[in-house]
């Protein structure tokens, strides 16, 4: 799981830098530089979980079609056209310690939930 999380932010950094050439990791024809590591995972983990949170529009949410919605969504699609993975999105357990999902699509710190409230 921290190896596919290291994966996802160094892509989605990429994808996001309007100078992503200076971090080199996407190559001139717009593909994605992997080392042998990165792809032989990718090869054994072609399908990951992804657990998203409802209700923190807009970075993800649940429409009202029930699909899953936002940033951290729009970022891992983008992944899926650029890396031999899919993405199967899943409503994340409210208990952490019940969460079956492979990864987390975002997490914020417990402060900043609070700060929500106020």
């Amino acid at each position: 799981m921290k190896f596919l999380l290291l994966i996802v932010c160094s892509v989605s950094l990429c994808l996001s830098s309007p100078s992503a050439s200076a971090l080199q990791p996407v190559s001139s024809d717009n593909s994605i530089q992997l080392t042998e590591a990165e792809q032989a995972w990718l090869k054994e983990n072609p399908e990951v979980t992804v657990a998203i949170s409802h209700g923190w529009a807009p970075v993800e949410f649940l429409d009202e079609d029930h699909q899953f919605k936002g940033i951290s969504v729009d970022y891992l699609k983008l992944l899926e056209q650029k890396l031999p993975i899919r993405f199967r999105f899943t409503r994340s357990e409210e208990d952490p310690d019940q969460e079956t999902a492979d990864i987390l699509s975002a997490v914020a710190a417990p402060q900043n939930l609070n700060d929500l409230d106020t």
